[in-house]
């Protein structure tokens, strides 16, 4: 066979392929539309419900979002005198859960995050939520410090929300590992099959619910709901895969303590925190300290966040300065105090502040 007939042939089979599975997919997409068109509008139903249920407190953000607070609580949830610990606040929808352990092992403290989780997204969150609260590495770091709070637009609530068992005593972790496991299996697939679907643009059972309706991300009213539920006076605003210092939750609040006569601290100032990031390298570990940090930067396996995509939203004032600073790692402490002229309108910052 010559090598044209051979390169035609290898071409009619790839693309005759190709065409067989968009058919497929495209009668799945069909079928997955169809049968969520037949849904009930289930909004009003389940709203009243709500307080029929012994559902947890709920409420709206704007008039778009319902939100139910401390839907999962945190074992040893609190209220916190002042100066005594620090929130983590933050959001993101359940395929970010698995940061959850790696974080709360360097932060030990109470986090406060917001789940975005429309439609069917809410049952695959809330088993997302009970897996890493009883199953994972880090589970009793997260079942005792993490309270999470669940939040979805008024026309996009799941039929099954009065359905789940959240007070269960018992947790069959062998069969919740192995449904994880099948979930996670499938990821790469549902990637595919999303994606080919978009093409098709109609939709897949296979995928979350929030993508197949192609909705954006509500992040301003996730950092208001994380935030509104924190019960310490002193909140950390920041991302669930950016990881904190160890450590630094204690040593912020020994800072305040330090400096009890100025109240203009405690009540008036937003503590900035630098952030940094790593090459996507297995061999990379997360820096323990500032010592660390410092020499990653320098073999380039550390650099400032985003700094391939916007250096001056992140910007360290100082930064070569601070970098070299070898004083106590222990001891916190303002380093610099910037002026408020000459506003960055690209600034994107991460900080520590009094939320009362």
């Amino acid at each position: 066979m010559s090598r044209v007939k051979y390169l035609a042939l290898r071409f009619v089979i790839w693309y005759g392929t190709l065409y067989g599975l968009l058919l497929f997919l495209n009668k799945d997409c069909k079928a997955a539309k169809k049968k969520e068109s037949e849904l009930p509008n289930v909004k009003e139903e389940v709203i009243n419900n709500f307080h029929l249920q012994g559902m947890p407190s709920f409420g709206y953000v704007g008039s778009d979002y319902v939100v139910l607070y401390n839907h999962i609580k945190a074992d040893n949830q609190q209220q916190y005198g002042p100066l005594e610990t620090v929130t983590y606040v933050t959001h993101g929808q359940y395929a970010y859960f698995d940061n959850l352990g790696p974080l709360m092992e360097r932060w030990q403290a109470p986090l406060s995050i917001a789940v975005f989780a429309p439609g069917s997204d809410y049952e695959l969150a809330f088993k997302h939520a009970q897996y890493y609260r009883k199953c994972s590495q880090h589970n009793q770091l997260i079942a005792d410090n993490v309270s999470f709070h669940f939040f979805f637009p008024s026309d996009h609530i799941s039929p099954s929300i009065h359905e789940v068992d959240r007070d269960s005593p018992q947790l069959d972790c062998d069969r919740l590992t192995e449904e994880m496991k099948r979930l996670f299996s499938w990821g790469l697939l549902t990637e595919l099959i999303l994606h080919l679907c978009l093409i098709l643009r109609r939709h897949s059972e296979n995928s979350s619910y929030s993508s197949l309706h192609q909705m954006d991300y509500p992040i301003n009213a996730a950092r208001v709901i994380a935030r509104r539920c924190a019960e310490t006076q002193f909140v950390l605003l920041s991302d669930i895969e950016l990881y904190p210092s160890p450590g630094l939750a204690k040593g912020f609040i020994q800072m305040v303590k330090n400096n009890i006569g100025n109240r203009s601290i405690i009540n008036d100032v937003a503590y900035v925190i630098p952030v940094f990031e790593m090459v996507d390298s297995q061999s990379v570990t997360v820096p323990a300290d500032k010592e660390e940090l410092r020499t990653m930067i320098a073999n380039k396996t550390a650099f400032t966040f985003h700094h391939n995509y916007c250096p001056i939203c992140h910007k360290v004032p100082n930064f070569e300065e601070w970098l070299s600073d070898k004083g106590d790692l222990t001891n916190y402490h303002t380093y610099y105090v910037p002026s408020r002229e000459n506003k960055n309108p690209f600034c994107n910052i991460f900080f520590l502040h009094n939320k009362k």
